[in-house]
This record gives C-alpha cells, structure tokens and sequence, in this order.
C-alpha cells in the first residue's frame, strides 16, 4: 500500500468527524482570541489535497486561512507543500499565500536542515521503545520538529510586521499544528502515526498550567478561582500592578506516535485596542523537557515587530541534569525575545511595559512545562 493520506486521522486531530466549513471541505477552529480554517486534504483538490508519485512520494498541499471578520478584511491565506518519500519522511517543504494589505508570501521550497535536535533531546530510546516509539520514528518526530521550527520562522519573519489584533501573529504556529496533526495523518501501509495502544498518553494539562502561573513570582492573577481561568484567558498583571497582561490558554498537538508534543501560546499587554502581543511556541519530550523553542513579538502602538531563532535543549551529553537543560533554554529564549521585544519597540524608545513582556513569556515557558503529563 505505500504511503497516503488518511483524512479520517486527520479530521479526529480537530476533535470532528467531518468538515464543518465550505461545504464540509474544511475544518473552522478557534485559536487565542482568533479564527481559522485548514482544508481537509482531498475534499476540495483546488485548495488542499493529496497525491502519490510513480516513485511512491506523497505530496501534500495544505491551505490554512486566518479568517479576518472586518467588512473590508479579506482573509490571510497560507499554502503549505510537504513532500514525503515512501517511508514517510519530510524530504522538503514549501511555503507561499497572501496577507490582507501585506501582498503575497513566497518562500522557495527547502529542505529540512540538520538544526541542534536530535533524537536524544526525546530521551532515552530505551523508553521510547517501551512507549511502542522505534529508534526510526524518533528520527522521524526530530526531522518534523525541525521543518516546523523553520517553518515558523519563516513565516513569522513575514507577517510579524502586518500588526492587526494578534491573529495574524498566531499564524505561524497555528501553520505548525496544522502541519503536525497533518504529518500524523500520513499512513504506511494503511497505518497512521498516532500514539500507540496500551502505553500512557502525553498531554497538556491547563489547570495545571493556571496553577502553575499563580505560582510565577513575575506575575500577580486577578483570581485564582477555577485555576485562574476566566474563560480561555488568565488575566494577570506585573508584580508591581503597573501592568496588565492576558495570558490565552495554550494550544497543543501530538508529534507522530506521541513522541512529542508542540505547545503554542499568546500573550498580549492590554493597551485599549493597540495591544502587545507574543507569540511562543516549544516542543516537549515525553519525560517533560524541552526539545526546542522560539518565539516572536509585535507591537500595535509601536508598529514593529521581531522574531527569536530557535534555541534548541543541550544536549544530554553535554548537560546531563535535565532540569538545568530546561533552565538554559528558558534563559537564551529570554535572551533573544528582549532582542526582539526592543526591535518590536521600533524607533520610540524603550516601553517597561513591553519589555516586561520577557519576565511574562519566561513564566509562561516554565509553566508550560509543568504542565506535561503523562495519563
């Protein structure tokens, strides 16, 4: 049978059974304070779809829209093409579409370069195999994280600067989930790549991650109730109550197998309508550590903007307690996010309330943490 496409697996990632927008060939979803949609693969071959060469690859066209409700809005649209050999395996990708008054994106078609992850940032493959996850579908798992990591990157480097109300700046990750949950869609031999039977999932639990921020000496929630939620927001403000912030409740998807887990998060400074907002997103093994992580920032009042690179764990021979791995990287994200929260502030000056937001976002990582579970 080879390798293909199951849009069955692929619709369950989205929690339906079927399409529910555009005549059931497309999945609309909400994603912090923003709206979406992803084309399911083959039920409208003009937007995303699904094909097998002679020689066994698979060529997956996804188009994602961030839907923009303004009478004159038209939506942001992003093309994604990921091609697999029969094996299942990214071989390349590539990335174009267009912004609402920021013109088309292109970006030519790459190759997923070796980054500084590697199948030891998943922990030890002894237990990996334990949780039904082979040495080669770690490879596999390490090669997707990489391609998302550039993808958002690349991405972001683009619509960073079209500031709105921070939907567009989600863009970018939301892009990586759909890429992820897409990827465990691929099947061989009729198989999908979802988590093994018998063996403890990897989750994400938001009560845990509210508790877990109550907990932040950088940050002060206005309630502490129902684990300080308040919809899908924690509502908090700087130690010294000068500031106020929103934390959106985070979004999360599986890598192949349950391997991993990418979890994604917004964050904005409430400014009456010009809010700041970043944007973070990291991949966490099944032991709870980092793997890697990157973020990006954008001011409204300041219309500028900036992206982090990624900043991969140490690896397990160079730290071995993992704990002050997850430390470090927490610690060089922080680095470059105030590099491009002081890019974000333009040509007016520093802005406290802005830069803070690095003091938000490192509570918001290590809480993000804390959060991983195995049930």
């Amino acid at each position: 049978m080879g390798v293909s496409f199951s849009s069955k697996t692929f619709e369950s990632l989205y929690g339906v059974s079927a399409g529910n927008d555009k005549n059931g060939t497309a999945i609309q979803f909400a994603s912090q304070d923003a709206t979406y949609r992803v084309y399911i693969p083959g039920a409208d071959t003009g937007k995303s779809s699904a094909t097998t060469d002679s020689a066994g690859n698979l060529t997956l066209k996804l188009e994602q829209d961030h839907i923009r409700h303004g009478l004159t809005q038209t939506d942001d649209v992003s093309k994604t093409e990921l091609v697999f050999d029969d094996m299942g395996n990214i071989t390349s990708c590539q990335q174009d579409g267009s912004i609402d008054d920021g013109g088309a994106i292109t970006i030519p078609k790459w190759i997923p370069k070796a980054l500084d992850i590697t199948v030891e940032l998943l922990g030890a493959l002894g237990a990996l195999e334990s949780a039904g996850i082979s040495e080669a579908a770690a490879q596999e798992v390490v090669a997707d994280i990489t391609t998302f990591c550039d993808t958002f990157n690349k991405v972001s480097a683009f619509v960073a600067k079209w500031t709105d109300d921070g939907g567009r700046l989600n863009f970018p990750a939301v892009i990586c989930h759909d890429m992820n949950k897409a990827c465990c869609s691929v099947t061989i031999d009729g198989t999908a790549a979802t988590p093994p039977a018998g063996v403890q999932a990897l989750t994400f639990d938001a009560n845990a991650f509210g508790d877990a921020i109550a907990k932040q000496p950088a940050l002060q929630l206005d309630t502490t109730s129902n684990h300080g939620w308040d919809g899908d927001q924690l509502k908090c403000n700087d130690i010294d109550g000068k500031w106020d912030y929103e934390v959106w409740r985070p979004d999360t998807s599986l890598c192949r197998n349950g391997a991993a887990i990418i979890v994604s998060c917004k964050i904005d400074q409430l400014r009456g309508g010009k809010d700041d907002h970043v944007v973070l997103i990291a991949s966490f093994n099944r032991d709870g550590h980092f793997i890697a992580g990157q973020g990006s920032a954008q001011s409204i009042k300041h219309d500028a903007s900036g992206v982090t690179p990624m900043v991969a764990a140490d690896q397990p021979s160079a730290v071995p307690d993992r704990t002050q791995s997850d430390n470090n990287l927490v610690y060089h994200l922080g680095q470059a996010l105030a590099t491009a929260l002081t890019e974000a502030e333009g040509t007016d000056g520093k802005d406290a309330g802005l830069e803070y937001m690095n003091s938000v976002s490192q509570a918001v990582l290590h809480s993000m943490q804390q959060a991983i579970k195995l049930k």
